[in-house]
């Protein structure tokens, strides 16, 4: 799990190296922050040779899960 907050967002991109997760075929539960707790967010990143991108036109505070 990594927590992430509005200001880690650089131009709508969040970049996951490969070292922050170690999985040769990653599966991405995104998750954005509410009142209640943290809402699945469909979609929203890029699965990329050495890294997860994620991807957002707007900013948000959240957490990713790799397994």
């Amino acid at each position: 799990e990594h927590k992430f907050k509005a200001s880690d967002w650089v131009n709508g991109i969040i970049n996951l190296n490969y070292s922050q997760y170690k999985k040769a075929s990653p599966c991405v539960d995104l998750y954005i922050k509410s009142d209640n707790g943290y809402l699945f967010v469909y979609g929203g990143y890029k699965i990329k040779e050495d890294s997860i991108e994620l991807q957002s036109d707007m900013p948000y505070e959240g957490k990713v899960v790799v397994r």
